[in-house]
C-alpha cells in the first residue's frame, strides 16, 4: 500500500487496508503470485495472462470478504480502494495498484465488496488451487502430446 496515501484515508479505512493486506499474507498470496509468475517463465511460449489476472481477482475477493468478517465496515474498504486507485492514477509508475488501468475490473470489484454478502474464502481458494493444477496438466500433457 502506498504510504504517501496514508493522509487522505480515515481511520476506518486504514483499518479495512490493513485488515485486507493481513488477509493476503494469511493466504499466503505473495508466495502463490511467485509461484504463478515462475511457472509462466517456465512455459514461456504458453499465453497465461489471462491466467495470472484471474488469479489475481481470486485473491482479492477472499481478502475483501475478510474485512467483512472483522467488523468492519465494507464501504471503508470500498472508498480505500477508489482513493487509492484515483491517487495511483495520477503517479506514472506504481506498483501497489494493479487494478489501475482496468476500470471494468475496479468496477466489478466494487460491486462485490457493497452489494454482495461475504461469501467463505475456501471456495476461493479451492478454485485457485485447481485453475492452476488443471492449467499445469494441461500444459505439460500438451507437451508431452507435441512429443
Amino acid at each position: 500500500f502506498p504510504s504517501h496515501d496514508i493522509d487522505t484515508l480515515s481511520q476506518e479505512e486504514i483499518e479495512a487496508v490493513i485488515t485486507h493486506e493481513i488477509a493476503h499474507y494469511h493466504w499466503k498470496d505473495c508466495a502463490f503470485r511467485l509461484v504463478c509468475t515462475f511457472i509462466a517463465s517456465i512455459f514461456w511460449w504458453v499465453p497465461s495472462r489471462w491466467w495470472q489476472i484471474r488469479v489475481e481477482e481470486m485473491q482479492e475477493q477472499p481478502s475483501d470478504a475478510m474485512v467483512y468478517r472483522f467488523g468492519i465496515s465494507q464501504l471503508a474498504l470500498a472508498e480505500a480502494v477508489l482513493k487509492t486507485a484515483q491517487k495511483a492514477q495520477k503517479v506514472p509508475f506504481i506498483l501497489a495498484a494493479p487494478f489501475v488501468g482496468r476500470r471494468l475490473w475496479l468496477q466489478k470489484r466494487m460491486q462485490k465488496i457493497l452489494c454482495e454478502p461475504a461469501k467463505p474464502a475456501t471456495k476461493w481458494r479451492v478454485m485457485q488451487y485447481a485453475l492452476v493444477i488443471c492449467s499445469l496438466l494441461s500444459i505439460l500433457f500438451g507437451r508431452l502430446w507435441i512429443f
